[in-house]
């Protein structure tokens, strides 16, 4: 009903820093959330979870251990739970085949260059992680993916590395600029974004400009298929055609974005009322 006072749970991972959930951008949703009365607490792993009505799964590492959604699963709404591996591997639609022969572009397999497992993990595996990524190269998990002209340019190393993936390097120019494309989501709701950037790269706290686009219907039936109902998709359009490269359930940028906040924290609303219409149905 509309007026509904819901009670949210955010879950993280239970390494997570009470101090770090300021810096995500779910920080901003939870106080538009708590200005329509709503109450939000945070929870860090899965013990002691308190009762409310929806749960938001907010763990920020590219695989998520079954075990999170195996304990939210009893709140009647649950927001990411059926979304639990976002590797490029897994959702990139940019991969190039063995023998692509246009530009590349190597990136890590797990997001954010890996950082958050290695944060994340017990000691001796974030130890073996870190060892591993070093192998690949320091540039790699600083997320400064290079390009190069073809795959078997590639060098031994990066190309079969198990923690890397080759993408084709799909640049969207104009002139010297180059764009990428953000569609964010909370429930049923979406907005777009073109960032504008220097290349070959082009990231929001770097960007330098963006303009709302219409979200393709490529990029929402995407989402759904992959389950995704928080967090964002970067996409590329090439020959007028969206081509999705990277997936966040747990999107950064605390204070970054006044105006998708603005558009999309009502969502979270809009689907508790989807689910109270269906259960009276």
């Amino acid at each position: 009903m509309p007026g509904d006072r819901l009670r949210i749970v955010v879950v993280h991972h239970e390494r997570e820093m009470p101090a770090n959930m300021k810096r995500y951008l779910i920080a901003d949703f939870i106080e538009a959330w708590r200005a329509e009365g709503h109450s939000v607490v945070h929870v860090a792993g899965t013990a002691d979870l308190p009762d409310a009505d929806i749960a938001i799964l907010h763990v920020d590492l590219s695989v998520v251990p079954r075990r999170y959604a195996d304990a939210v699963a009893r709140y009647p709404l649950v927001l990411n739970g059926r979304i639990a591996d976002i590797r490029k591997r897994r959702v990139s639609q940019a991969l190039a085949p063995r023998g692509y022969g246009g530009p590349v572009m190597v990136k890590t397999d797990r997001n954010y260059g890996g950082r958050p497992e290695i944060a994340r993990l017990s000691p001796w595996r974030a130890k073996v992680a870190r060892a591993a990524m070093r192998v690949a190269g320091r540039r790699l998990v600083e997320g400064e993916y290079p390009v190069f002209p073809t795959r078997a340019a590639v060098p031994f190393r990066l190309r079969w590395h198990p923690g890397l993936v080759i993408e084709c390097f799909l640049p969207e120019r104009e002139g010297e600029a180059v764009f990428v494309r953000q569609a964010m989501f909370l429930g049923d709701r979406d907005v777009s974004w073109r960032l504008r950037g220097d290349g070959p790269v082009v990231r929001s706290d770097g960007s330098r400009g963006n303009e709302e686009v219409p979200t393709p219907a490529a990029v929402r039936d995407f989402r759904r298929s992959v389950g995704l109902d928080y967090g964002k998709i970067d996409y590329l359009e090439v020959q007028g055609e969206a081509v999705v490269i990277d997936v966040a359930k747990t999107v950064g940028g605390s204070g970054s974005a006044p105006e998708t906040v603005k558009r999309l924290a009502g969502g979270l609303s809009d689907l508790w009322l989807k689910r109270a219409a269906r259960s009276r149905s």
